[in-house]
């Protein structure tokens, strides 16, 4: 190559030259790996965002759970939370070392629910003739009562069938299963005097 073919190829960057042409080739497939990456991350996080918003805003309106008579989802965890910090009290004055129910239930079974329960509910009614659906059945003997049963079993209403499988997975865990603990048993819920009656 001469010192005018040097010159040149240094002074136009645009000039397609056949090392460029092999690397640009080479890497495109992980051009397009990075770009879905970003795009799965990007819809992840929007759905992450929409589930906690949409739970912030539910968790303000009267419960589903018949039984609630209208407290809503935050006046439950409260009145649960105070229930677990007093059986809790109650422990360390009979001379017990530590606190057991409060740190059981905040860390344990309410993630569990939020995380794992309620989308395995979800997925058994939305495919309800399936084995997975029949495995999740099988597995909880309240199956029926934490089902979500007031929105219709379609993918538009997701979000509605994962806050009440939510609610109902709380009640259930928090006050019937909680009523049988060896280590915790919990009180029946003291609902406040001024129930939210809000739509």
């Amino acid at each position: 190559m001469t010192t005018t073919e040097l010159n040149n190829a240094k002074t136009n960057p645009g000039k397609l030259t056949f090392g460029r042409a092999v690397k640009a080739v080479l890497l495109f497939p992980f051009k397009v790996l990075w770009f879905a990456l970003k795009v799965a991350l990007v819809l992840v996080l929007a759905g992450v965002v929409t589930t906690v918003g949409y739970g912030v805003y539910r968790s303000g309106q009267p419960m589903v759970v018949p039984e609630a008579q209208g407290m809503t989802y935050r006046e439950f965890l409260k009145e649960r939370m105070g229930a677990m910090k007093a059986l809790d009290d109650a422990r360390l004055a009979n001379g017990e070392e530590r606190r057991v129910c409060l740190n059981t239930d905040v860390f344990f079974t309410l993630p569990a629910l939020f995380f794992y329960a309620a989308p395995q509910h979800i997925l058994a009614v939305l495919y309800p003739n399936t084995n997975f659906a029949r495995a999740v059945e099988g597995g909880n003997h309240y199956y029926y009562r934490d089902v979500p049963t007031a929105s219709e079993p379609k993918w538009r209403n997701v979000l509605p069938l994962y806050w009440e499988a939510v609610e109902r997975q709380s009640w259930t865990f928090l006050v019937i299963r909680g009523a049988k603990s060896y280590n915790c048993p919990m009180p029946p819920v003291t609902y406040p005097e001024t129930i939210s009656t809000t739509p």
